[in-house]
């Protein structure tokens, strides 16, 4: 990560003196109050229902490093670490290892050059506290369950792919277009093996699906006490 400075960016301060510490500013500033928010026992900011999941993940982040942000973007890398090795499964996986090389290599260079380029160009990468990243992950990961349940066609593949879009909906809920999606694309793929066999598969995938976003709907609240449904 040293090896990719991020000079300056829009949601990142450039560290200064006294303490040279990479602060969040405008919307990861937003994000990174409302995570400390909920360490302090405040709960999720009304304003940022929409990614709870999000928050949650970057409070447990501060649980580890504390206020040391450099610290904090270590532990946000190692995580987004793994979008590049879940591509590379998913290209050995349906065409070759050098294909899986060829996906991961180019996710590298990508936000290696988002990093280097960032005082030139607004790109998101890993080192910012912004939920792209975090839904990118559970996107790649998504698709690689996907592919294995169309493959397997098991019904614990289709209840892991609801609940994995149904995560990612948290992190970022612009991913919702997932679920309709994937449900269009199921239905002629399994028809062959019938009505009920497709029905079954599908209500597995909703069900995980509804189980990860529903209690949430319902469940957070505002500074006033106000469900954040209404």
């Amino acid at each position: 990560m040293e090896l990719t400075p991020m000079l300056r960016h829009f949601f990142s301060l450039s560290p200064a003196a006294p303490t040279y510490q990479p602060f969040p500013f405008s919307d990861a500033r937003v994000y990174d109050l409302a995570a400390i928010s909920i360490l302090r026992g405040y709960g999720i900011s009304y304003l940022n229902n929409e990614n709870p999941l999000y928050l949650i993940f970057l409070a447990i982040l501060h649980f580890f490093a504390g206020y040391n942000y450099k610290l904090l973007t270590w532990l946000q890398v190692l995580i987004l670490a793994f979008i590049p090795v879940i591509l590379f499964l998913v290209g050995k996986k349906y065409h070759s290892a050098a294909f899986g090389i060829f996906l991961a290599l180019v996710l590298i260079v990508r936000q290696s050059n988002a990093m280097l380029l960032s005082y030139k160009v607004s790109s998101l990468n890993p080192k910012l506290f912004m939920t792209e990243e975090m839904a990118l992950l559970g996107i790649v990961l998504f698709a690689y369950l996907v592919f294995m349940w169309m493959r397997q066609r098991r019904i614990w593949l289709a209840f892991l792919c609801g609940g994995c879009i149904g995560a990612t909906a948290l992190f970022r809920l612009n991913t919702l277009v997932l679920f309709p999606a994937i449900a269009c694309l199921i239905v002629p793929a399994f028809w062959k093996m019938g009505k009920m066999y497709v029905a079954k598969h599908l209500s597995a995938f909703t069900l995980a699906f509804l189980i990860l976003l529903i209690p949430w709907i319902f469940s957070s609240v505002g500074p006033d006490g106000r469900p954040g449904c209404c």
